[in-house]
């Protein structure tokens, strides 16, 4: 596969320097299913490492059905995988012949999964979506793909044009589309999905932004964090089921490997030279659902327009011109950092799976019709060289891409807000929940039920939303008689402002408006394991300065009745399936068991499994923090007088 695909990469023009080369995926500790890049020597921030002409990369503008989409106007996703369907019914006859051959049957996404194999997905944030995603399928594949065939006589294979094929086509461009720029839109872009994910913070430099389809995640994995969620990325050439970042044996012993980071991306947003003065018709005519079978919108981090265009072009010029001056080597093209100033890190973590959470490498504009990919950040010889598809929690992961990460800073769990809220009205009676409740309705939407959803994140975090709704509904009567507004509520109380020195209007101002999600305690370390005793004392101790002190007992009882309902949910405990996870990597270990390893069965258990483990795990320490919140509260004590808090201990019943 790999001698063939490098031929093809001659042929389109496709190229990389001396400082990466392809390996197979699995082998040496490289993650992913088929290949993978690795650095062959160190390599510098903002080194070049590959070129990739935009001639080369399969879009709806560079398809031979081109016209077609375009006078459709089927723009976005949809697009993307009518252009993806019908290069690869083509055959031979295809530019991407060679890049198609290189790929596994199907990406095996849930679309695909049985239904035997959908039941693993019980209690997690993919049950019951895979059906929508199904349903919306086929409705697009009828309403815009079929009649095509008609439309247009001879020009589309009618014996490849499949709903079969069409689901295929579209599990491509959901695990490996990139946003290439404003006039080509999300394509497929070669080499570029050789390199695989990890997770990573996308915090940008000076003259990037995030560009693609869309940015916004429709399942709002990573959704109340500090840090805006970014979207992008594809899959490892060739991978079926998807890469794991650190393959699947990565350790926080692995300290190593801290130059493995993950990725972004940045180009042009102009139109093509030969499109100035015309509309360009098909991009920007998105399509309702976008391709709702591709999992979501697509999207990667990407650059701002011209100004990024010329300032990457630019940096790479001059420093061409520099290294010609000097007669040094052929790799010292450096351009401006990717990376933003900010210290990459989420919820009190700065690694998962033994790496850094720093971007590794990102996609620029070398000219008006070439990419580049660049080094994000310094990389040491023999490292794996990583992409980040986004801030992407496992249920995303696991539905765009087929696999799941052991350690995954962005995966959340969404409660029950119907049920918590009743809860809530239950504890509060009617008179005062109507009085409380009509200030959440005022000014927010966090009692919405299709807005603003009340998420349990990573290290003892809550949302903001769920945050704020515990604040004013938990509250005492004595304290919400003193606000005039939801403000007034988020405004720390006297004590832990003293202690803070006191912040002016301004700064309490500015602090309500960057809100982002709340620590209920700390209790994970930096790297993601157990705080030592030690760890803990210090934690508690930074404690009545921080916002999770507004949380009283009231409160914590509140939200943990609902979390433990939240657990009930999945179809095993945590420690079960830890242990089933344990022994099918073992197994994995036996002589000849590789391939049955590398099955879709194989890789689709796997990744259910993940994704439940990893979301308990989030539920578990959340538990962890409000009993650590509440025992420095006093304990069991009664809540505040007036707060909602439920009566006893709710632990639930395990479904079976």
């Amino acid at each position: 596969m790999l001698p063939s695909l490098l031929d093809w990469f001659n042929q389109v023009r496709i190229a990389h320097s001396d400082a990466v080369a392809l390996v197979a995926g699995g082998e040496e500790g490289y993650s992913g299913l088929a290949l993978a890049v690795k650095a062959t020597r160190d390599i510098a921030e903002g080194e070049g490492l590959c070129t990739i002409p935009k001639a080369a990369c399969l879009s709806i503008r560079t398809t031979q059905l081109a016209d077609i989409i375009e006078e459709e106007e089927l723009g976005g996703g949809l697009g993307l995988v009518l252009a993806v369907l019908h290069e690869m019914s083509l055959g031979e006859e295809s530019t991407w012949h060679g890049y198609f051959r290189a790929l596994p049957p199907r990406e095996y996404l849930p679309l695909f999964w049985s239904d035997a194999q959908l039941k693993w997905l019980q209690g997690t944030e993919l049950e019951g979506r895979v059906a929508a995603d199904r349903a919306a399928a086929a409705e697009d594949f009828e309403d815009h793909v079929l009649p095509l065939l008609q439309k247009y006589p001879g020009r589309l294979r009618d014996d490849f044009i499949t709903l079969g094929n069409f689901h295929v086509a579209a599990s491509f461009v959901a695990s490996r589309a990139f946003g290439v720029d404003e006039w080509h839109g999300d394509a497929m872009v070669p080499l570029a999905d050789i390199f695989n994910h990890k997770a990573s913070v996308v915090e940008l430099g000076e003259g990037y932004e995030v560009h693609g389809a869309g940015t916004d995640s429709s399942d709002g994995e990573g959704g109340g964090s500090d840090e805006e969620p970014e979207g992008g990325g594809s899959d490892g050439e060739g991978e079926g089921g998807g890469s794991e970042e650190g393959g699947s044996s990565g350790t926080e012993g692995e300290e190593a490997s801290e130059g493995e980071e993950g990725s972004s991306s940045s180009s042009s947003d102009e139109e093509h030279p030969s499109q100035r003065g015309k509309q360009a018709a098909g991009h920007g005519h998105e399509h309702r659902r976008d391709g709702a079978c591709c999992g979501g919108a697509l999207s990667h981090a990407h650059g701002d327009g011209t100004r990024a265009h010329t300032h990457a072009a630019a940096a790479s010029t001059a420093a061409a011109a520099a290294e010609q001056a000097s007669g040094g080597g052929e790799h010292a093209t450096v351009l401006p950092s990717v990376m933003g100033g900010g210290p990459a890190a989420i919820h009190g973590l700065e690694s998962a799976n033994g790496l850094h959470l720093r971007l590794q490498m990102g996609i620029v504009d070398a000219d008006e019709d070439t990419l580049e990919i660049v080094a994000g950040s310094a990389v040491p010889a023999g490292a794996e060289v990583h992409n980040t598809y986004g801030e992407l929690g496992n249920a995303e992961l696991v539905k765009k891409y087929g696999f799941a990460l052991r350690q995954n800073p962005f995966t959340l769990a969404t409660l029950d807000k119907g049920r918590l809220l009743g809860a809530a009205k239950r504890a509060l009676g009617a008179k005062r929940w109507r009085v409380r409740s009509a200030l959440l309705e005022r000014e927010t939407e966090v009692l919405e039920a299709e807005e603003e959803p009340f998420e349990a994140l990573p290290n003892g975090h809550i949302s903001a939303p769920l945050f704020v709704a515990l604040l004013v509904l938990g509250a005492s009567d004595n304290e919400a008689a003193r606000w005039e507004g939801v403000a007034d509520a988020l405004r720390p109380p006297a004590a832990a402002a003293a202690a803070a020195g006191g912040d002016s209007e301004e700064e309490e101002e500015e602090e309500q408006q960057q809100l982002g999600a709340v620590q209920v305690w700390p209790v994970l370390d930096t790297k993601g394991k157990q705080l030592t005793p030690e760890a803990a004392s210090a934690a508690a101790a930074a404690q009545p300065r921080s916002r999770g002190a507004q949380l009283t007992p009231a409160m914590c009882r509140l939200l943990r009745d609902e979390v433990q309902q939240r657990m009930a949910a999945y179809p095993a405990p945590l420690q079960q399936d830890v242990e089933k996870l344990a022994a099918a990597e073992e197994q994995q270990q036996q002589p000849g068991a590789a391939a049955a390893a590398d099955s879709e069965a194989a890789v689709a258990e796997r990744a259910a499994l993940l994704l439940r483990i990893t979301e308990q795990e989030v539920l578990r320490d959340l538990l962890a923090a409000l009993a650590a919140r509440l025992a420095a509260a006093g304990g069991e004590a009664a809540g505040a007088n007036g707060g909602a808090t439920a009566a006893g201990t709710t632990r639930g019943k395990r479904k079976r």
